[in-house]
C-alpha cells in the first residue's frame, strides 16, 4: 500500500489528466449517439482518432535536444505540408479532409458534418495540450534526467574500474617521498606498464573529456563524476614526466572541486595534500594533515604522511620524528617510517654541524639516524637504492652522513648484500 500511495503521488496529475479526457470522451460520445450503438462507435472512433492526431501534433512541437535532429525535421516537414495544403481548400466540398470526416458522418447534410468537425477539432486541440503539456511538465524532465544518468553510468563504469585497478595495484602508503611510479620497488615493472595503459586508455580519455566539457558548459557534473576524475588526474601524476607540472595543476583543480563537494572526505584530502607536497607547497599540506588527523574518521597513515612533509619545514623536523615514530609503533611492519625517522634524526644532525659540533663529536642525533637506517634497511633492503643514489646527494636528508665511516659501512653492507642476491629475492 505504501508503495502505491509512493507512485501514486508522483504520478497522480498524468492519470487524473487521463481519466478526465476518458470521463468527458465517454460523455460526448454516449450524449451524441442517442443511444444507437452504431452511431456511438462511429463517435468513439472520431474521438480517439482526433485526440491521437492531437497528441502526435503535441509530441512533435514539445520535441527538445537530441530531438531537434530527427523529430524536429518531421515537424519541420509537416508544417510545411500544411501551409501548402491550405485548410480551407481541405475541408471545403471535396476537399481531403472533408472526405476523411465523411467517412465517420452518421447524420447526412451539414449538421452531422458540423458536429463530426466540431468533435474532431476538440479533441484534435485536447490531445495536443495534453501531450504539449505533459512532455514538457513531466516526460521531458523525467527524459532528460534519465539521459544524464545514462551518460553518466555510460561514462564513469570504466572509471570505475580503472580506479579499483589502481588502488589494488598501488599500495595506500606508499606515495610519500616518491616523484614518479617507476620508483616504487614493490609494484611490479609489468604492472606498472598494465596500470599506465589503462589510465591512458581512450575510454578514460573520452570520460575525462565530457567531464571537462561539461564543466566548461557550466553543465552539472555528480559527486560519482567528480570523484573519479580527481582519482585518475591524481594517480597520472606518477606517470607523467615532461608534463608533470600541467598535470599536477589538473589533480589540483579536480582534488579541490571533489572536496568543495565533499570536504570530509579523508582519502581525497589527503591525496590534495599529497600533490601540493609535489608542488613544494609544503605548509600548506601540513596544515591540511595536522587538521585531517584530529578527525575521528582521520586514516592512520596521516601520521605518515606528517613524518614525511614536515621534515620539509627546518623548524618541524622534531614532530616529523614524532609522527613517524608514532606510526612505527602502531605499524612495525612499514618501513618507510622508519626511513622518514632516519631522515629527520640526520637533519638535526646536519643542523648540529650548522651550529658548530665538530664531525667527529657524539651526537645522539646521528647515532639515532644511524640506528633507523640500519633497522630501514633490514626491514627493507631494497631501499638500498633510494638512499645510495637521492637521499645522499647534496642538499638531501642524508647528506651530512655520506662521509661518515658508519654511514658508509652500514650502506656498503647492504650494497654487497642486494648485489649477492638472487634476481627472484632482489625482485621479492
Amino acid at each position: 500500500m505504501k508503495a502505491f500511495l509512493i507512485w501514486w503521488k508522483s504520478n497522480a496529475t498524468f492519470w487524473l489528466w487521463v481519466i478526465a479526457i476518458v470521463f468527458a470522451a465517454g460523455y460526448w460520445c454516449r450524449f451524441m449517439a442517442h443511444g444507437d450503438s452504431e452511431k456511438l462507435g462511429l463517435m468513439l472512433a472520431l474521438v480517439a482518432s482526433s485526440f491521437a492526431i492531437g497528441t502526435i501534433f503535441g509530441f512533435l512541437f514539445s520535441s527538445y535536444g537530441e530531438e531537434q535532429s530527427t523529430i524536429g525535421k518531421i515537424r519541420d516537414w509537416l508544417i510545411g505540408g500544411i501551409t501548402g495544403l491550405g485548410l480551407a481548400e481541405a475541408i471545403e466540398q471535396g476537399g481531403s479532409i472533408k472526405k476523411v470526416l465523411q467517412k465517420f458522418q452518421f447524420e447526412s447534410g451539414d449538421k452531422g458534418f458540423a458536429l463530426d468537425v466540431g468533435t474532431a477539432i476538440a479533441f484534435i486541440t485536447l490531445g495536443f495540450f495534453f501531450m504539449y503539456f505533459q512532455r514538457e511538465l513531466i516526460f521531458n524532465v523525467s527524459l532528460a534526467a534519465k539521459r544524464a544518468e545514462r551518460g553518466r553510468i555510460d561514462g564513469t563504469h570504466n572509471a570505475g574500474i580503472v580506479i579499483q585497478r589502481t588502488l589494488s595495484i598501488l599500495p595506500a602508503s606508499m606515495l610519500t617521498g616518491v616523484d614518479d611510479i617507476d620508483e616504487i620497488a614493490e609494484v611490479d615493472p609489468d604492472e606498472t606498464a598494465r596500470l599506465r595503459e589503462i589510465l591512458y586508455s581512450s575510454e578514460v580519455e573520452e570520460f575525462l573529456q565530457h567531464a571537462s566539457a561539461a564543466v566548461r558548459d557550466g553543465g552539472p557534473l555528480d559527486w560519482d563524476v567528480i570523484s573519479k576524475v580527481a582519482y585518475i588526474q591524481y594517480y597520472r601524476t606518477y606517470f607523467e614526466k615532461e608534463k608533470k607540472p600541467g598535470q599536477i595543476k589538473l589533480a589540483l583543480e579536480w582534488l579541490l572541486r571533489a572536496l568543495t563537494v565533499n570536504p570530509l572526505h579523508a582519502d581525497l584530502t589527503v591525496k590534495y595534500a599529497d600533490i601540493l607536497i609535489g608542488n613544494k607547497e609544503y605548509q600548506e599540506a601540513a596544515a591540511i594533515l595536522e587538521r585531517l588527523s584530529f578527525r575521528p574518521e582521520s586514516p592512520a597513515l596521516v601520521r605518515q604522511w606528517l613524518g614525511y612533509v614536515l621534515l620539509f619545514i627546518p623548524e618541524r623536523i622534531a614532530d616529523a620524528i614524532q609522527y613517524s615514530e608514532s606510526f612505527y609503533r602502531e605499524f612495525p611492519n612499514q618501513a618507510g617510517s622508519l626511513l622518514n625517522t632516519a631522515c629527520g634524526y640526520a637533519q638535526l644532525y646536519c643542523q648540529e654541524l650548522k651550529n658548530g659540533l665538530a664531525g667527529d663529536a657524539k651526537s645522539k642525533n646521528k647515532d639515532q639516524a644511524l640506528l633507523s637506517l640500519k633497522k630501514t634497511l633490514e626491514a627493507e633492503p631494497t631501499y638500498i637504492n633510494s638512499i645510495s643514489s637521492s637521499l645522499i646527494q647534496h642538499g638531501q636528508d642524508l647528506a651530512c652522513l655520506r662521509e661518515d665511516k658508519e654511514f658508509l659501512a652500514i650502506i656498503e653492507k647492504f650494497k654487497r648484500e642486494a648485489s649477492t642476491a638472487s634476481p627472484v629475492e632482489q625482485k621479492a
